[in-house]
């Protein structure tokens, strides 16, 4: 008898310990996806909360008052996609979209689009957990920037007319 228990143990004990090896290396792939995944969901939510314009002068163009840089937006550009092609199939649709679009927008120097994706990632339930207080809060001042402009006073900013979705 001690030894069929002996002899089973022997046996039991390296399966177990290779299904379980074997499950965690197949897994692994899976988990470190959803790690990055939420360490750039957490990262562009941070830099939301900072995108908000300067204070309003005269004589700057709208994209001039954004006095910071951001590592996602790096993260999306055009050139950048191949390279990060696996991971950004990975992430939400809209996600994936609003912010490469956003920095497209920024890049035309386009304020109407600018605003419109910058709304959608706040606000936008299927791009992810993105809207925090002050997120929603920069969105409000560039509305009022894109409404007031550099001087505050309503009209003094050149735009087109906003475009309907």
């Amino acid at each position: 008898m001690i030894v069929a228990v002996s002899v089973l143990s022997d046996l039991l004990v390296p399966i177990v310990l290779a299904v379980v090896g074997t499950s965690v290396a197949a897994l692994w792939p899976s988990i470190q996806g959803w790690r990055h995944r939420r360490r750039l969901t957490g990262l562009v939510r941070r830099e939301l909360r900072e995108i908000g314009p300067l204070e309003p002068a005269e004589g700057k163009d709208w994209w001039e008052h954004l006095d910071k840089r951001f590592i996602h937006e790096e993260f999306f550009r055009r050139e950048n996609v191949i390279q990060n092609r696996d991971f950004l199939l990975s992430l939400p649709p809209s996600l994936v979209y609003h912010a490469s679009q956003l920095w497209i927008a920024y890049d035309k120097q386009d304020l109407d689009e600018w605003r419109w994706h910058l709304r959608r990632l706040v606000e936008d339930p299927k791009v992810g957990n993105l809207s925090t207080k002050e997120a929603r809060h920069a969105l409000e001042r560039w509305d009022h920037f894109a409404v007031a402009g550099p001087s505050g006073v309503p009209g003094t900013t050149a735009q087109r007319p906003a475009r309907s979705r």
